[in-house]
């Protein structure tokens, strides 16, 4: 032990003449740093300083040393200090079942022998350092018995519960805690002591002297020599609370979701019936239309001016229109009920292959495509070849007015989350100023005279880039063509 101040200062009390010159003597040689007072009274007055340790003569004239230590103990510093009584064996039983067994630490008995009083220094001293960590600690510390009765209480059991800890001392556990949790501590306390000294965790609940109910973290371990078990235990009924109300709050929110998808389920057969309306009870009428105006050219076409055969065309035209509308809106109206198969998808051949498509539409017709190399994707391949087809089909139909028509199909950086694609074009273009329409049903940047079209195309090539997790955009300028780009996440749909 070091003579730093406080770590190795010791007291000496009341051991006065040879023998306590020799003691003094003997300490300094261990390295202690020994102040000596010859008096209880004396003594008291120092203990606003530090020491690790007091020795205090248990039998000195006028304030004996059970004064001089309950004295002590009412000073702030004397607190604190470990007390190591010097006594007579003759004395011991006395002293033993006397007042001075309260304010003791440690006893020795006379003569000294300097080095076990060094070491009953140390270990007091030491134990000393334990108890203020002990004092400190925000959780509950304790020692208790097997008899369930507490030899050392941490202050933060006095907040806890609403008890005076040395009031706490005086009871059993079991009094304290809850009735319905009793059996099950004692179960815990005996599987402790058969761990052999392996530690155990466990919650119960303890009642307050108020009544209130306090939830109780434990975690201790036993050690049968000294027939008790070490506690930490850590007031958990505000979290235990709060996991209650984050619980009650998501069955909540379950049933909330439940009753969204069953009012979302009816949409959808409210949908699935319009759809099936539309399908059939529209088209009659149209076929009806369609069909009668076919008969009254054929049947009156001799008679029939050149307005008349114009506006039977009209008709004619109106109804084909129509007809793509509705199947259009079909379309439209069946992809966020479609189940989507994900799997790897070769861009490069899924354009190749729309491109061969699209063009056996329109023989004779010349187009500088280029189809670059695309990276694979990952999702519904009929889907994303939607996507190649509305995209390719626009390309081509907004450069039919350019003798030299260009179409580029290729891959631009998107980063390592995704894969960007882009279909470029120096056709009609638009004006930036309304890219925001472009994906909207039924939004028409050009009229139905300019080029033809429902204005369902983008929309629809929109709406599966969105279901595969992915993003698309628009950039043009009148007369100078226009590029249409989406990105898909490399790892498919979320």
């Amino acid at each position: 032990m070091g003579t730093q101040s406080g770590a190795g200062r010791v007291l000496i009390v009341g051991a006065g003449g040879e023998g306590g010159s020799e003691l003094e003597a003997a300490l300094k040689e261990r390295g202690f740093d020994v102040v000596s007072a010859g008096s209880g009274a004396e003594a008291l007055k120092l203990l606003d300083e530090d020491f690790a340790a007091v020795l205090l003569d248990a039998s000195m004239p006028g304030m004996d040393g059970a004064q001089t230590a309950e004295l002590a103990g009412r000073c702030e510093r004397g607190r604190g200090t470990p007390i190591i009584f010097m006594t007579g064996e003759c004395k011991a039983r006395e002293f033993a079942d006397g007042r001075g067994a309260r304010c003791a630490y440690e006893c020795v008995f006379k003569p000294h022998a300097p080095q076990m009083l060094s070491a009953k220094i140390a270990h007091a001293h030491v134990n000393d350092q334990c108890g203020r960590f002990f004092s400190l600690s925000l959780d509950m510390l304790g020692v208790i018995g097997f008899d369930d009765r507490p030899r050392e209480l941490s202050a933060s059991w006095e907040s806890t519960l609403g008890c005076a800890r040395k009031e706490l001392l005086g009871m059993r556990l079991d009094d304290l805690l809850h009735p319905d949790d009793r059996a099950a501590a004692r179960q815990r306390v005996a599987e402790l002591r058969a761990a052999a000294g392996a530690p155990l965790t466990w919650e119960n609940r303890i009642l307050r002297r108020d009544g209130t109910c306090r939830r109780l973290l434990w975690r201790a371990a036993a050690f049968e020599r000294d027939e008790v078990y070490y506690a930490a235990v850590r007031d958990v009924t505000e979290s235990r609370d709060m996991e209650e109300r984050v619980r009650g709050l998501n069955a909540e929110l379950e049933k909330r979701v439940s009753a969204r998808t069953a009012e979302l389920e009816a949409a959808n057969r409210e949908l699935e019936a319009f759809a099936y309306s539309v399908s059939h009870d529209l088209r009659a009428p149209l076929r009806k239309i369609d069909g009668f105006s076919g008969i009254l050219a054929r049947r009156c076409g001799a008679g029939l001016d050149e307005e008349s055969r114009r506006l039977i065309k009209v008709i004619g035209e109106g109804c084909s229109l129509m007809g793509r509308l509705i199947d259009d809106l079909l379309e439209f109206s069946r992809l966020g009920r479609k189940e989507m198969r994900s799997g790897d998808v070769d861009m490069t051949a899924l354009a190749r292959g729309v491109l061969e498509d699209l063009l056996k539409q329109a023989p004779g017709r010349r187009v500088d495509i280029r189809l670059l190399p695309l990276p694979s994707a990952r999702g519904d391949a009929a889907l994303l070849r939607q996507v190649l087809v509305n995209l390719l089909s626009n390309a081509l139909k907004f450069t039919r007015g350019r003798p030299d028509a260009e179409v580029e199909i290729g891959a631009a950086a998107g980063g390592e989350a995704e894969n960007v694609y882009f279909v470029k074009d120096n056709g009609a273009g638009f004006d930036m100023r309304h890219a925001g329409k472009l994906f909207g049903v039924f939004q028409r940047l050009h009229t139905s005279e300019e080029f033809e079209g429902t204005g369902i195309g983008l929309a629809l090539a929109s709406r599966i880039v969105k279901r595969h997790g992915g993003r698309i955009w628009a950039q043009g300028a009148p007369g100078a063509g226009a590029t249409f780009s989406f990105a898909l996440p490399r790892g498919g749909p979320p």
